[in-house]
């Protein structure tokens, strides 16, 4: 068990990682994973949901809602790394206001220390600690016209791990266009280049992380999607970090008319994630395909989203969310 802890931390470690000749170092925000169950079984799709997860997403589409919505989301990755987030969602007259706040988090990690021996270095458990990472977000939407709608958030990134506090805030903007059949999604996130993650730490010494920092990642993604019929069709570039780094997806969602109670989905993704080869870290290109389904009773609406993992162990990653909507 403890072995397991301690290769999620190395995981969770990596996903700050990003990529250029020096691989520069980026904060991992709890979002990253998607803000719901619907947004995954998409391929990542964002900007077109008509909840109140849109706070994570584009602000721009909280113009769907019609008075009030909200959205619940959880899920768990190796038996050990729990993703959880709520959000809200009402129409004033004065436009759409949100809130959400997403928490990833990890419990009883191991602090272990050593005692050396003339003959052996006896290892031990010295206590136990959580890892907590947290963002809370606050949005508006206003719609300039029927088919345009603008929208902004604002974020707040916060951690704690051990003896370790990190903190830093940043904004979004996102416009949304409407033109009955064909929508079109941009979404500017932490927009301000220059604010970063400030980290203190009570622990004194060379290994202390008092003052480090970490860069929030500039992203760029546009959406789109077509609709035909009973079928929608999906696309997306994303563009991450200073270096650019490319994610890209396509997906249809299938509505049939004699149920028009439920939607299935599949979706391709294609992101670069870093590895190893020969010994030294480098990116590669990765793939895959996701599918889901969602039920919608009355405003009540259920997603359920299925993908493949690269580990043996826990190949299987089932995601589920729930919201209700009027």
């Amino acid at each position: 068990m403890i072995k397991l802890r301690l290769y999620i931390i190395l995981l969770l470690c990596m996903f700050c990682v990003s990529s250029n000749e020096a691989f520069e170092t980026y904060y991992f925000s709890p979002d990253s994973v998607g803000s719901s169950a619907r947004s995954i079984r998409l391929g990542g799709v964002e900007g077109m949901s008509s909840h109140a997860d849109s706070v994570f997403e584009n602000p721009a589409a909280l113009y769907r809602i019609k008075r009030f919505s909200s959205s619940f989301f959880q899920t768990e990755f190796m038996e050990e790394v729990v993703y959880q987030n709520v959000a809200f969602a009402t129409r004033t007259s004065f436009g759409v206001f949100g809130v959400g706040f997403f928490n990833v988090g990890v419990d009883n990690i191991p602090k272990t220390d050593k005692i050396e021996y003339e003959d052996y270095t006896d290892y031990f458990v010295r206590y136990y600690f959580n890892y907590q990472n947290s963002l809370l977000k606050g949005s508006y939407q206003y719609s300039v016209s029927d088919y345009i709608h603008i929208g902004v958030s604002g974020s707040y990134f916060f951690n704690d791990f051990d003896t370790v506090r990190g903190s830093g805030y940043n904004g979004d903007f996102g416009l949304l266009l409407d033109l009955g059949r064909f929508e079109f999604s941009m979404l500017i996130r932490n927009l301000i280049s220059s604010n970063e993650v400030l980290y203190t730490d009570s622990e004194v010494g060379d290994n202390s992380s008092d003052g480090i920092t970490e860069k929030l990642s500039i992203q760029n993604i546009y959406s789109v999607n077509y609709k035909l019929r009973n079928f929608t069709m999906y696309g997306q570039f994303k563009t991450v970090g200073e270096q650019r780094e490319l994610h890209n997806t396509l997906g249809l969602q299938f509505n049939p008319r004699f149920l028009p109670f439920l939607k299935g989905s599949v979706a391709y993704k294609q992101y670069p994630l870093v590895a190893y080869e020969e010994g030294d870290l480098a990116m590669q290109d990765k793939n895959s395909l996701v599918f889901g389904l969602e039920l919608n009773l009355s405003g009540l609406h259920f997603n359920y989203a299925y993908e493949r993992s690269d580990h043996i162990q826990f190949e299987h990653k089932n995601y589920f969310s729930v919201g209700l909507s009027f």
